[in-house]
């Protein structure tokens, strides 16, 4: 929501001072980029600089690489860009990310480099008409962020053809064709309205939302009641609050503030792989020294630099600025050259830190196969030169990890079987991912699944995946059908009732059935905690304790266990994996698991 409200101020002030300067036949683009260098670039070069420094010295070889990767592509304002690639903005892996919220700031700059032009071109020759091709603008981009949210959301998140609606948004109140208010009582009752709208998003939006789409209107449109209720000579109650000196403080260190506040969050985030109780005692601490630093940066930096105490020169700015993108670009060029500089580490840490690429090498290859070849059969096999399939692996992220395992075991025995795994997927027939931004299409894909193992008279299957919440009347992610009828006597819980039939109908089907009960989850990426330990010479013992791996199993999971004990083989990896007070993540120096799950 904060990005929402960045882009309609900074459309609005950044537009309002274009105009003055067009108005006044004195616009440049180049003195408009010396201000943009002067206000963006010395803050930004010293976070780099310290993620770059604090890096080196903490961050696991991957984990440097991905920062390269982070600073190479800001060099260019193309962050975002990467950040679409690798996946959305509350995925696990972003407390992993040191520069990850730069991708507002790639999408603002971006939209600097063909705005000011734009709209000095359409005013000199349209005049006061470019109101309409404002208006357009932001009318085409938001119906392209509320498609493109529904069918592809990272685009809409990051990419700036998707939020420049908003930038926009604040641009249109800046012409001045919007009338001010002319009265107070309407100004208070705007103002009220739009800080209601804040509130309201401020406090009940959360990553469950399928952001940006129509749910960004709220913040964006009470941004925008706040701004034009607050344009009129006579302040209203809310200005005056928003004057107050604490506020006015917090809005002149915002910049540095927003660039200092993430990095510090995933460094101590990052230092909890070590320390487990670190986030007891440094949450305030994290606070206080975001503030402090945007402050310093504030006083020490901006403030200096924009009023050219230092860099007085137009040219020695362009050349500071150029340095400091070449070096930037050069540190994640060479970064990704060199793989990280594992040689700062030792060969056993390194086999720890390594043991995250310890995944299904075929993944890419044989993971959520098309429908197409789906029913075409055509779907990776486990030693395909064995004669015809007689079993299949079916489920979801947790059976694509198992799939090597079973690709070892089906070359032992001489055996060929299908692999049916589709990341996110639970093995349960009628039932969606519950997550609103995934994408993938559960319920067919397992039907087609389940009819492929008709077709091919399959006569073994080996259930594998996270069987958790199973309980809850919630049918938001379950088709309801006749099939509900049979088991809504026996399971008022619409998913267990959907795995009964998922089972139900494989036994019909004279299926053998097989199901791995799921493995003790980590709090943390074992392969990271356990590099990272050794290479700080901390205990190297990173256990689940055996009270937490029970507490997993579902209670609905229970209920399954309880009513096919007698018709299913469940296969408990906890007989394996743990003793009585703790299970393993890691055996004999070699890594136990992929990640946390």
């Amino acid at each position: 929501m904060g990005v929402d409200i960045f882009f309609v101020i900074s459309g609005f002030l950044i537009t309002s001072l274009i105009l003055k300067d067009i108005e006044n036949n004195n616009f440049s683009m180049i003195s408009f980029w010396e201000r943009r260098a002067r206000r963006i670039l010395p803050p930004l070069f010293l976070v780099v600089g310290f993620a770059i420094l604090t890096g080196v010295y903490l961050l696991l070889p991957q984990d440097l690489v991905q920062l390269g990767k982070e600073i190479g592509s800001q060099s260019l304002f193309s962050s975002n860009i990467l950040f679409t690639k690798q996946g959305g903005y509350f995925n696990v892996a972003a407390d992993l990310k040191p520069l990850l919220h730069t991708w507002s700031l790639a999408v603002e700059e971006q939209y600097y480099v063909f705005f000011p032009i734009s709209l000095f071109i359409i005013y000199r020759f349209l005049g006061t008409r470019y109101f309409a091709f404002l208006s357009l603008g932001l009318l085409f981009s938001l119906i392209l962020c509320l498609v493109f949210t529904t069918i592809q959301q990272r685009y809409a998140f990051f990419l700036l053809p998707f939020r420049a609606w908003e930038l926009l948004a604040g641009a249109i109140l800046a012409t001045g064709f919007i009338r001010k208010p002319e009265n107070k009582t309407l100004s208070l009752i705007v103002s009220a309205i739009g800080a209601c709208m804040l509130g309201f998003a401020l406090f009940f939006y959360d990553k469950s939302y399928n952001f940006p789409g129509i749910i960004s209107l709220l913040p964006v449109c009470g941004t925008v009641f706040i701004i034009w209720a607050n344009s009129q000579t006579q302040p209203t109650a809310l200005f005056k609050i928003l004057s107050l000196k604490p506020i006015v403080f917090i809005g002149l260190i915002s910049y540095s503030l927003y660039l200092w506040h993430w990095p510090i969050f995933v460094y101590e985030s990052y230092l909890e792989n070590i320390y487990s109780e670190f986030h007891t005692y440094t949450a305030p601490i994290m606070f206080i020294s975001s503030f402090l630093l945007a402050w310093a940066t504030y006083h020490f930096v901006e403030q200096p630099v924009r009023r050219k105490t230092v860099f007085a020169s137009r040219r020695s700015i362009f050349v500071f600025s150029f340095i400091g993108l070449v070096l930037m670009g050069s540190f994640g060029g060479l970064t990704i050259y060199k793989s990280g500089f594992p040689q700062r580490f030792s060969e056993d840490t390194l086999r720890l830190a390594n043991a995250d690429k310890n995944s299904n090498p075929k993944r890419d290859e044989c993971d959520q196969p098309s429908i197409d070849r789906i029913h075409r059969s055509k779907v990776c096999q486990f030693n395909a030169t064995s004669g015809k399939p007689s079993f299949a692996l079916w489920g979801d992220s947790h059976a694509d990890v198992m799939a090597p395992l079973f690709e070892k075991l089906a070359h032992k025995y001489d055996a060929n079987g299908f692999v049916l795994t589709a990341r996110g997927c639970k093995p349960i027939l009628h039932m969606e991912n519950p997550d609103k931004t995934f994408k993938y299409n559960c319920i067919r894909d397992n039907q087609a699944f389940f009819e492929l193992i008709k077709r091919e008279n399959i006569r073994e299957i080996f259930l594998v995946g996270l069987f958790s919440d199973l309980l809850g009347t919630d049918t938001t992610n379950v088709e309801m059908g006749d099939w509900y009828a049979r088991y809504k006597d026996t399971y008022k819980d619409v998913r267990l009732a959907a795995f009964a039939n998922t089972l139900d109908l494989l036994i019909e089907n004279n299926v053998k059935i097989h199901i791995q009960i799921p493995f003790p989850v980590a709090d943390k990426d074992p392969h990271r905690v356990l590099a990272l330990r050794k290479r700080f010479g901390i205990d190297t013992d990173y256990s689940i304790p055996r009270n937490e791996f029970d507490a997993i199993l579902d209670e609905g999971m229970k209920v399954i266990i309880e009513h096919y004990q007698d018709k299913v083989d469940f296969i408990n990896p906890s007989n394996i994996l743990c003793d009585a007070s703790k299970c393993m993540t890691e055996k004999d120096g070699e890594v136990l698991y992929y990640n946390a799950t």
